[in-house]
């Protein structure tokens, strides 16, 4: 069971969220303690299962056609016995997280985490299901960043995360998730799921991840030098994917993309840590 937990939690992610969050404490000034380093680990393999258990219970039959669920690095197939654990423990992660925040009386933070933890439910599970509405299914997907983010930052009590320019770095998920539709063309289509890709192409997945990295060069290039080298990365690995718009083409450079995010947050950590400066 502790095996299948991890797996579902996707190892490959756990990274994602807390350092999204921990971000979000850095650029507001907020002072890091015993809260923030609680909410924090919260934010790692907990949402994981929540975000992804949710998720593979409700693509049971997607995953059943989808051959890059066959091995271990993009997490583990459940079936139908799995419905109990996953839903008990959605509902003490969703729990653990809300108390956290109850206990700061910060009416910001609060309202904002009340705000983001529906949405892993609302964007895997019927009827509304966010993720078979196509354009919408990708836009929404940057709440698993922005989420934790506006968590993070509103502890400081103030709205500072709803600056335009981040909302804009979020959507860098967006363009992720895009790619990532491509890459699960075939056994969409064959299980009858709807997402951006299935539904509308390849090529116009691919053109709106490149849009939207297009729109974060200049923004990325003002704030540092190291979040721009990643939006370029992005933004070629994307080029390639619509210029040769494949399930394999979008898998290869999907790895490329965690890969480079995984490196940068590893660096970005190493320079908060002052380890090194960061540029």
């Amino acid at each position: 069971m502790l095996k299948k937990i991890i797996l579902v939690s996707r190892p490959i992610f756990w990274p994602i969220a807390p350092a999204a969050y921990l971000f979000g404490v850095y650029s507001s000034g907020t002072a890091f303690g015993w809260l923030e380093a609680l909410q924090a680990m919260l934010l790692w393999i907990p949402l994981g299962a929540y975000v992804f258990g949710i998720n593979d219970l409700y693509d049971i039959k997607s995953d059943e056609a989808n051959p890059r669920r066959s091995g271990h690095l993009w997490g583990s197939k459940v079936t139908e016995k799995d419905r109990g654990w996953i839903i008990s423990a959605s509902i003490l992660v969703v729990a653990l997280i809300m108390l956290s925040t109850l206990v700061t009386l910060n009416p910001v933070h609060i309202l904002v985490t009340a705000l983001f933890l529906p949405f892993p439910f609302l964007y895997s599970a019927p009827p509304i299901r966010l993720k078979s509405r196509p354009i919408l299914d990708s836009l929404t997907n940057a709440t698993y960043t922005y989420g934790p983010f506006a968590m993070g930052y509103s502890l400081s009590g103030t709205l500072g995360f709803l600056n335009p320019g981040m909302i804009l770095f979020a959507l860098v998920f967006s363009a992720a998730h895009a790619i990532g539709t491509i890459m699960d063309l075939e056994g969409d289509r064959k299980a009858g799921i709807r997402t951006f890709a299935s539904v509308l192409g390849s090529r116009p997945a691919a053109a709106f991840a490149v849009f939207i990295l297009a729109l974060n060069l200049p923004f990325s290039y003002m704030m540092m030098e190291s979040m721009f080298a990643l939006i370029v990365i992005y933004t070629l690995a994307s080029l390639f994917v619509l210029v040769k718009p494949t399930p394999k083409m979008a898998k290869n450079c999907f790895i490329v993309m965690v890969a480079s995010l995984l490196l940068w947050i590893a660096y970005a950590g190493g320079a908060a840590l002052g380890f090194w400066p960061l540029a």
